[in-house]
């Protein structure tokens, strides 16, 4: 939940004003010309958390989805109880990213296909 106040260099508590000061001094040491994977990382995360509704958008979107240890038990529990065929974790890792987007009444768009 942390990655873009990491990316910026923030504390999760910060204000519209932190947030905007923090994006100018990464742009300020990254450049696009000489970084640019760098450069996106933090145009991303300033885009995610740029104002106040942003961050409590990204706090309570974050907080509800499983991290990667709950996604690896999940797996494990998964492969313990089923022989994997292609596409097993991809097919798990949607499911369960589906049930969450249920909890939050966010629809996961499907792909046609």
């Amino acid at each position: 939940m942390k990655i873009p106040f990491q990316i910026l260099r923030l504390t999760e508590d910060a204000d519209d004003e932190s947030v905007k000061k923090a994006y100018l001094a990464g742009v300020q040491r990254y450049s696009p010309d000489q970084s640019p994977r760098e450069f996106q990382r933090i145009r991303a995360a300033y885009e995610t958390i740029k104002n106040s509704r942003d961050r409590l958008s990204f706090r309570l979107f974050a907080s509800s989805l499983p991290d990667a240890d709950d996604i690896c038990d999940i797996l494990v529990v998964a492969e313990a109880e089923n022989k994997p065929g292609p596409g097993f974790a991809a097919g798990i890792i949607k499911r369960v990213l589906q049930e969450n987007m249920k909890s939050l009444k966010l629809p996961l768009e499907e792909k046609d296909g």
